[in-house]
């Protein structure tokens, strides 16, 4: 990752679930979150979001509530990228709705 270009963040759903999400950083001389985006499953899909450029050592974190039928699964990809090309491996929630079909994900990278 080049820490002086911007990054982008695609949030790609593949399930039938409604699902709202956001996205935080956090540089590494911080200790406050700093939320960047903030979608669900009305947005287009997959959302991709700009990033300012962070220093190395920041942490990337997101966030989602995933409501359905129950006991129904879900998949979530995170892709982290700079330039078109990804810095890291997709962040993948994968899981099952409860019985009551509710459920939640997360995850953090660090690019």
């Amino acid at each position: 990752m080049d820490p002086t270009r911007p990054l982008a963040v695609t949030v790609r759903i593949d399930s039938p679930q409604v699902v709202a999400y956001r996205l935080w950083f956090r540089r590494p001389d911080e200790s406050d979150w700093t939320a960047f985006a903030t979608g669900d499953d009305q947005s287009p899909n997959p959302s991709t979001y700009a990033v300012v450029p962070l220093p190395r050592g920041s942490v990337l974190r997101f966030f989602a509530l995933i409501s359905g039928n129950p006991q129904t699964a879900y998949r979530i990809e995170v892709v982290v990228a700079q330039g078109g090309a990804p810095v890291k491996p997709p962040l993948l929630l994968t899981g099952t709705t409860d019985g009551d079909g509710t459920a939640s994900a997360g995850g953090e990278v660090e690019p």
